[in-house]
């Protein structure tokens, strides 16, 4: 029996790469990459740029894809703070346009936006609290959203910051972490930035069921509040590093290009309620397997 295929944009990015790796088991996964390539064991590999219209639509048509997962994005706040029009062009216009091709074959469309949608002046975010974003990715992403709101097939899911294992070449929050501790180094962290972090393959098991649910907007954030600072306090506990290692810091102690909101945390109950269970930071490490442990 041949398997059902979707189509995952931003393959190559780290949460493009654990999403191929669990749709894998159940679906026929073309994923698509720009500048790096991909490892073809998890997916399809589709060369393709998102921002060219033609392209994306030859794709479309010769995959005939059952859902869309769009996580393509150029996703880090200062480089969009620095390159408007090319942040613009990816996060906004790309997003449109693939959702809008979407709508017309009758696709399922799901989209990964951010938590940084939000001003962060109270955390705890629900669905239907107003977004007010403090730097140019979350206002793209926003604008983007506002757009989709109004397409049948379309699912907004709200994402968080993400730690867990990576592909060769590339690393995670959790990983850099880890290796500097490992290494004796000292690392600044802030204490007054919070973000419901979780790892990347819960993350994708959540964008598999909000695609399940059809919910129009959810929240994908893990089960724990927490700062910078007491994120590597966590992982230092449980690694047996120097908690002296770690120096707490301000943001306002550092320059950025892009402002940063101060807590961001989402409120995720209503993917809870469709049995979105993410792993605590703690939890994640104590399910590492030996070999995983060494790819840290």
């Amino acid at each position: 029996m041949n398997k059902a295929a979707i189509l995952v944009t931003g393959a190559s990015g780290f949460l493009g790469w654990n999403l191929c790796r669990l749709a894998s088991e159940k679906y026929t996964v073309y994923g698509t990459f720009h500048d790096m390539n991909l490892d073809n064991s998890l997916c399809q590999p589709v060369k393709c740029d998102l921002t060219v219209f033609t392209q994306v639509k030859i794709m479309m048509d010769e995959i005939k894809p059952q859902a869309v997962f769009h996580l393509a994005a150029l996703s880090d706040p200062n480089t969009c703070q620095l390159n408007a029009h090319l942040s613009k062009n990816i996060n906004v216009e790309a997003t449109i346009s693939l959702a809008l091709l979407c709508a017309e074959r009758d696709i399922d469309f799901v989209f990964t936006s951010t938590d940084l949608v939000f001003d962060g002046l109270h955390g705890s975010y629900k669905e239907g609290d107003a977004v007010n974003p403090v730097n140019l990715y979350g206002e793209h992403k926003a604008l983007a959203e506002e757009a989709l709101f109004e397409n049948p097939v379309a699912t907004v899911c709200r994402m968080p910051l993400m730690y867990g294992l990576c592909p060769s070449g590339r690393m995670t929050l959790l990983q850099g972490i880890y290796r500097k501790l490992k290494n004796g180094e000292v690392l600044n962290l802030f204490r007054d930035e919070f973000r419901t972090v979780t790892s990347g393959i819960c993350a994708a098991q959540g964008l598999l069921l909000a695609h399940k649910s059809k919910e129009r907007l959810l929240h994908l954030g893990g089960p724990e509040s927490l700062s910078r600072m007491a994120i590597g306090e966590i992982i230092a506990a449980f690694f047996d590093f120097p908690v002296s290692l770690l120096k707490a810091s301000l943001q306002k102690e550092v320059s950025m290009a892009a402002a940063r909101p101060a807590n961001v945390s989402l409120d995720s109950s209503v993917a809870n309620s469709f049995g979105f269970k993410p792993l605590s930071i703690e939890s994640f490490c104590r399910s590492l397997t030996d070999r995983q442990r060494l790819t840290l």
